[in-house]
Protein backbone atom coordinates (compact mmCIF):
# COMPACT_ATOMS: atom_id res chain seq x y z
CA UNK A 1 0.00 0.00 0.00
CA UNK A 2 2.66 2.22 1.15
CA UNK A 3 4.49 1.51 -2.21
CA UNK A 4 1.87 1.97 -4.55
CA UNK A 5 1.22 5.51 -2.26
CA UNK A 6 4.68 6.50 -3.06
CA UNK A 7 4.29 5.50 -6.93
CA UNK A 8 1.04 8.16 -7.11
CA UNK A 9 3.21 10.63 -5.53
CA UNK A 10 6.26 10.39 -7.90
CA UNK A 11 3.74 10.48 -10.90
CA UNK A 12 2.29 13.74 -9.46
CA UNK A 13 5.58 15.67 -9.22
CA UNK A 14 6.74 14.41 -12.38
CA UNK A 15 3.42 15.68 -14.17
CA UNK A 16 3.42 18.79 -11.84
CA UNK A 17 5.53 20.79 -14.47
CA UNK A 18 3.04 20.36 -17.15
CA UNK A 19 0.05 21.64 -15.57
CA UNK A 20 -0.94 24.86 -14.74
CA UNK A 21 -2.62 25.96 -11.67
CA UNK A 22 -6.32 25.05 -10.73
CA UNK A 23 -7.41 28.20 -11.10
CA UNK A 24 -6.46 29.11 -14.83
CA UNK A 25 -6.74 25.79 -15.91
CA UNK A 26 -3.43 26.41 -18.49
CA UNK A 27 -0.78 23.48 -19.42
CA UNK A 28 2.59 24.09 -19.60
CA UNK A 29 5.26 21.66 -20.50
CA UNK A 30 9.16 22.37 -21.21
CA UNK A 31 12.10 24.10 -19.86
CA UNK A 32 10.73 27.33 -18.31
CA UNK A 33 7.67 26.93 -20.01
CA UNK A 34 5.18 29.57 -18.89
CA UNK A 35 6.50 29.72 -15.51
CA UNK A 36 6.26 33.82 -15.41
CA UNK A 37 2.87 34.11 -17.28
CA UNK A 38 0.11 35.80 -15.94
CA UNK A 39 -3.33 35.93 -16.63
CA UNK A 40 -3.09 32.82 -19.36
CA UNK A 41 -6.20 30.97 -18.62
CA UNK A 42 -7.03 28.10 -20.59
CA UNK A 43 -4.16 28.32 -22.48
CA UNK A 44 -1.34 26.21 -24.07
CA UNK A 45 2.33 26.45 -23.96
CA UNK A 46 5.03 23.96 -25.02
CA UNK A 47 8.52 24.06 -25.36
CA UNK A 48 11.50 25.34 -24.01
CA UNK A 49 10.45 28.97 -23.20
CA UNK A 50 7.16 28.94 -24.71
CA UNK A 51 5.11 31.78 -23.07
CA UNK A 52 7.77 31.92 -20.47
CA UNK A 53 6.66 35.65 -19.57
CA UNK A 54 3.37 35.72 -21.78
CA UNK A 55 0.53 37.97 -20.11
CA UNK A 56 -3.28 38.51 -21.31
CA UNK A 57 -3.84 35.27 -22.97
CA UNK A 58 -6.87 33.49 -22.86
CA UNK A 59 -7.17 30.52 -24.92
CA UNK A 60 -3.61 31.60 -26.22
CA UNK A 61 -1.10 28.74 -27.93
CA UNK A 62 2.05 29.10 -27.97
CA UNK A 63 4.31 25.48 -29.44
CA UNK A 64 7.95 25.69 -30.11
CA UNK A 65 11.33 26.93 -28.26
CA UNK A 66 10.83 30.53 -26.99
CA UNK A 67 7.24 30.59 -28.94
CA UNK A 68 5.15 33.71 -27.89
CA UNK A 69 8.06 33.99 -24.80
CA UNK A 70 7.01 37.58 -24.50
CA UNK A 71 3.91 38.06 -25.75
CA UNK A 72 1.33 40.51 -24.42
CA UNK A 73 -1.95 40.36 -25.12
CA UNK A 74 -2.61 37.39 -27.64
CA UNK A 75 -6.16 36.26 -26.34
CA UNK A 76 -6.95 33.36 -28.68
CA UNK A 77 -3.84 33.22 -30.50
CA UNK A 78 -1.88 30.71 -31.70
CA UNK A 79 1.90 31.16 -32.17
CA UNK A 80 3.77 27.57 -33.93
CA UNK A 81 7.58 27.97 -34.23
CA UNK A 82 11.34 28.81 -32.98
CA UNK A 83 10.87 32.34 -31.61
CA UNK A 84 7.51 33.25 -33.63
CA UNK A 85 5.61 35.64 -31.76
CA UNK A 86 8.29 36.14 -29.13
CA UNK A 87 7.83 39.79 -27.96
CA UNK A 88 4.26 40.37 -29.89
CA UNK A 89 1.92 42.99 -28.58
CA UNK A 90 -1.76 42.71 -29.21
CA UNK A 91 -2.02 39.97 -31.58
CA UNK A 92 -5.71 38.54 -30.52
CA UNK A 93 -6.87 35.92 -32.59
CA UNK A 94 -4.21 35.81 -34.71
CA UNK A 95 -2.46 33.13 -36.21
CA UNK A 96 1.47 33.36 -36.12
CA UNK A 97 3.65 30.21 -37.47
CA UNK A 98 7.35 29.71 -38.94
CA UNK A 99 10.69 30.81 -37.11
CA UNK A 100 10.32 34.40 -35.75
CA UNK A 101 6.78 34.92 -37.26
CA UNK A 102 5.26 38.20 -36.29
CA UNK A 103 8.83 37.87 -33.44
CA UNK A 104 8.30 42.01 -32.63
CA UNK A 105 4.67 43.05 -33.97
CA UNK A 106 2.65 45.54 -32.45
CA UNK A 107 -0.81 45.59 -32.74
CA UNK A 108 -2.19 42.99 -35.20
CA UNK A 109 -5.26 41.24 -34.47
CA UNK A 110 -7.46 38.85 -36.75
CA UNK A 111 -4.47 38.30 -38.78
CA UNK A 112 -2.64 34.88 -40.52
CA UNK A 113 1.22 35.55 -40.60
CA UNK A 114 2.34 32.39 -42.26
CA UNK A 115 6.43 31.82 -43.13
CA UNK A 116 9.91 32.29 -42.18
CA UNK A 117 10.23 35.89 -40.42
CA UNK A 118 7.25 36.63 -41.87
CA UNK A 119 5.33 40.16 -40.85
CA UNK A 120 8.04 40.02 -37.89
CA UNK A 121 7.93 43.91 -38.03
CA UNK A 122 4.38 44.98 -39.48
CA UNK A 123 2.65 46.98 -36.84
CA UNK A 124 -0.60 48.36 -36.66
CA UNK A 125 -1.70 45.89 -39.95
CA UNK A 126 -4.97 44.27 -38.48
CA UNK A 127 -6.61 41.62 -40.37
CA UNK A 128 -3.95 41.06 -42.87
CA UNK A 129 -2.44 37.98 -44.46
CA UNK A 130 1.19 37.30 -44.68
CA UNK A 131 2.18 34.28 -45.96
CA UNK A 132 5.93 33.35 -47.30
CA UNK A 133 9.54 33.55 -46.53
CA UNK A 134 9.64 36.93 -45.18
CA UNK A 135 6.37 38.21 -46.58
CA UNK A 136 4.87 41.25 -45.09
CA UNK A 137 7.87 41.40 -42.84
CA UNK A 138 8.15 45.47 -42.10
CA UNK A 139 4.38 46.01 -43.36
CA UNK A 140 3.10 48.27 -40.68
CA UNK A 141 0.33 50.15 -40.87
CA UNK A 142 -0.95 48.20 -43.69
CA UNK A 143 -4.47 46.85 -42.91
CA UNK A 144 -6.77 44.40 -44.51
CA UNK A 145 -3.66 43.65 -46.71
CA UNK A 146 -2.82 40.23 -48.34
CA UNK A 147 1.13 39.31 -49.24
CA UNK A 148 1.64 36.29 -50.34
CA UNK A 149 5.12 35.11 -51.94
CA UNK A 150 8.57 34.80 -51.04
CA UNK A 151 9.14 38.62 -49.53
CA UNK A 152 6.14 39.54 -50.76
CA UNK A 153 5.25 43.36 -49.50
CA UNK A 154 8.28 42.72 -47.36
CA UNK A 155 8.32 46.45 -46.88
CA UNK A 156 5.55 47.71 -48.15
CA UNK A 157 4.67 49.72 -45.19
CA UNK A 158 1.34 52.32 -45.12
CA UNK A 159 -0.17 50.33 -47.50
CA UNK A 160 -3.57 49.39 -46.15
CA UNK A 161 -5.94 47.17 -48.32
CA UNK A 162 -3.37 46.55 -50.83
CA UNK A 163 -2.62 43.27 -52.70
CA UNK A 164 0.82 41.75 -53.59
CA UNK A 165 1.67 38.39 -54.88
CA UNK A 166 4.27 37.07 -56.15
CA UNK A 167 7.97 36.40 -55.65
CA UNK A 168 9.40 40.08 -53.87
CA UNK A 169 6.09 41.44 -55.38
CA UNK A 170 6.02 44.67 -54.11
CA UNK A 171 9.04 43.99 -52.25
CA UNK A 172 12.35 43.01 -52.38
CA UNK A 173 15.36 41.05 -50.68
CA UNK A 174 18.04 43.30 -48.59
CA UNK A 175 21.72 43.05 -49.31
CA UNK A 176 23.99 43.06 -46.31
CA UNK A 177 25.12 46.18 -47.95
CA UNK A 178 21.85 47.77 -48.26
CA UNK A 179 20.55 50.61 -45.20
CA UNK A 180 17.72 50.66 -47.84
CA UNK A 181 16.03 48.87 -50.37
CA UNK A 182 13.61 49.84 -52.98
CA UNK A 183 10.15 49.02 -52.11
CA UNK A 184 6.14 49.51 -52.65
CA UNK A 185 5.15 51.40 -49.75
CA UNK A 186 2.24 53.88 -49.18
CA UNK A 187 0.26 51.73 -52.17
CA UNK A 188 -3.41 52.45 -51.53
CA UNK A 189 -5.37 49.59 -51.87
CA UNK A 190 -3.20 48.64 -54.83
CA UNK A 191 -3.32 44.83 -56.75
CA UNK A 192 0.57 43.90 -57.45
CA UNK A 193 0.15 40.46 -59.30
CA UNK A 194 3.50 38.66 -60.80
CA UNK A 195 7.44 38.19 -59.68
CA UNK A 196 8.43 41.31 -58.88
CA UNK A 197 5.79 43.17 -59.75
CA UNK A 198 5.74 46.50 -57.95
CA UNK A 199 8.78 46.37 -55.78
CA UNK A 200 10.24 49.67 -56.22
CA UNK A 201 6.21 51.30 -57.22
CA UNK A 202 5.62 53.84 -54.03
CA UNK A 203 2.71 56.32 -53.29
CA UNK A 204 0.35 54.73 -55.58
CA UNK A 205 -3.51 54.62 -55.24
CA UNK A 206 -6.00 52.18 -56.77
CA UNK A 207 -3.27 51.21 -58.81
CA UNK A 208 -3.39 47.62 -60.87
CA UNK A 209 0.28 45.56 -61.85
CA UNK A 210 -0.04 42.46 -63.53
CA UNK A 211 2.69 40.35 -65.23
CA UNK A 212 6.50 40.12 -64.27
CA UNK A 213 8.25 43.88 -63.11
CA UNK A 214 5.50 45.42 -64.10
CA UNK A 215 5.72 49.09 -62.00
CA UNK A 216 3.84 52.45 -61.77
CA UNK A 217 5.51 55.94 -60.98
CA UNK A 218 4.87 57.43 -57.92
CA UNK A 219 2.11 59.21 -57.71
CA UNK A 220 0.20 57.28 -60.60
CA UNK A 221 -3.36 57.04 -59.22
CA UNK A 222 -6.20 54.72 -60.75
CA UNK A 223 -4.09 53.14 -63.56
CA UNK A 224 -3.65 49.35 -65.42
CA UNK A 225 -0.24 47.99 -66.56
CA UNK A 226 -0.80 44.71 -68.13
CA UNK A 227 1.98 42.24 -69.03
CA UNK A 228 5.56 41.88 -68.74
CA UNK A 229 7.57 44.94 -68.05
CA UNK A 230 4.65 47.47 -67.96
CA UNK A 231 5.10 50.51 -66.46
CA UNK A 232 1.98 52.64 -65.66
CA UNK A 233 3.65 56.48 -65.94
CA UNK A 234 -0.35 58.38 -66.54
CA UNK A 235 -3.06 58.54 -63.91
CA UNK A 236 -6.51 57.46 -65.78
CA UNK A 237 -4.90 55.43 -67.63
CA UNK A 238 -3.73 51.57 -69.00
CA UNK A 239 -0.59 50.51 -70.26
CA UNK A 240 0.13 47.01 -72.11
CA UNK A 241 3.29 47.04 -73.93
CA UNK A 242 2.44 44.21 -76.20
CA UNK A 243 -0.01 46.98 -77.87
CA UNK A 244 1.57 49.71 -80.36
CA UNK A 245 -0.26 53.04 -81.76
CA UNK A 246 -3.61 51.84 -83.40
CA UNK A 247 -4.50 55.30 -85.42
CA UNK A 248 -7.77 56.99 -84.38
CA UNK A 249 -10.39 55.77 -82.24
CA UNK A 250 -11.94 56.21 -79.08
CA UNK A 251 -8.79 54.94 -77.31
CA UNK A 252 -5.36 55.87 -77.95
CA UNK A 253 -2.24 53.42 -77.77
CA UNK A 254 0.63 55.39 -77.39
CA UNK A 255 3.93 53.95 -78.36
CA UNK A 256 4.54 52.83 -74.94
CA UNK A 257 1.49 51.15 -74.97
CA UNK A 258 -0.18 53.67 -72.61
CA UNK A 259 -3.94 53.59 -73.50
CA UNK A 260 -6.13 56.70 -72.84
CA UNK A 261 -9.46 58.35 -73.92
CA UNK A 262 -9.22 59.91 -76.75
CA UNK A 263 -10.63 63.48 -77.66
CA UNK A 264 -12.06 62.71 -81.42
CA UNK A 265 -15.36 61.49 -80.01
CA UNK A 266 -15.47 64.81 -77.83
CA UNK A 267 -14.88 66.84 -81.00
CA UNK A 268 -16.84 64.76 -83.09
CA UNK A 269 -19.76 65.67 -81.36
CA UNK A 270 -19.28 68.87 -80.84
CA UNK A 271 -19.02 69.02 -84.84
CA UNK A 272 -22.48 67.06 -84.84
CA UNK A 273 -24.02 70.30 -82.66
CA UNK A 274 -22.35 72.84 -84.57
CA UNK A 275 -24.07 71.62 -87.87
CA UNK A 276 -26.93 71.34 -86.31
CA UNK A 277 -27.38 74.52 -84.94
CA UNK A 278 -26.47 75.61 -88.74
CA UNK A 279 -28.98 73.36 -90.26
CA UNK A 280 -31.93 74.85 -87.53
CA UNK A 281 -30.91 78.04 -88.42
CA UNK A 282 -31.31 77.61 -92.05
CA UNK A 283 -34.52 75.52 -91.34
CA UNK A 284 -35.90 79.10 -89.16
CA UNK A 285 -34.86 81.65 -92.38
CA UNK A 286 -37.63 83.07 -94.44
Amino acid sequence: MKTTLARILFLLLLLSPAIGSAQDFSVKYGGDAGTQATNVPYSAMFGNSAGQVMNNALYGTAIGPSAGRYANGAEGAVIIGLAAGYASVSINYSTLIGYAAGRAITGNTYSQIIGYAAGEYANNSHLSNFIGHHAGYKASDSASSVMVGRFAGAWADHSPESVFIGSHAGGVEKLDAQTEIPSAHHVVSGIYIGAGAGKDSVNTTDVILVGTNSKADSGVENAIALGKDAHATVSNSMNVPVLRRTGGGVLVVDDNGNITPSDQLATALATIAALTARIEALEAAP
